[in-house]
């Protein structure tokens, strides 16, 4: 039997899983989300224009750490797991953008 396809609204690119007890962060249009791991709504952590990626917790589950590209530089980032405002931890100099992904 197929499986029926899913509706136009759900979502099934979800990149760069980090899971901490029982809460996920993912990545999902270049943007930071978080959602229970038994299931619900996803909640966005991030807005900013340019994309981030690779989102680890703190051993203590209160911080995220990403890789954010922000004016065309990749630096890593740290904000509170349940969103806020990301500060900037390294200062790296530039190697360009981040290649366009392509689905």
């Amino acid at each position: 039997m197929l499986a029926p396809p899913a509706p136009a609204d759900e979502s099934r690119l979800l990149r760069f899983p980090a899971i901490h007890g029982d809460v996920i962060a993912f990545v999902h249009g270049g943007d930071l989300w978080r959602v229970p791991a038994s299931g619900g709504d996803a909640v966005r952590l991030t807005t900013h224009p340019g994309q981030e990626l690779f989102p680890r917790f703190s051993p203590d589950g209160s911080k995220l750490a990403f890789t954010g590209q922000y004016n065309g530089d990749e630096q890593v980032y740290v904000m509170p797991a349940g969103g806020g405002e990301p500060r900037q931890l390294t200062w790296c100099p530039a190697r360009g953008p981040l290649p366009v992904r392509t689905p």
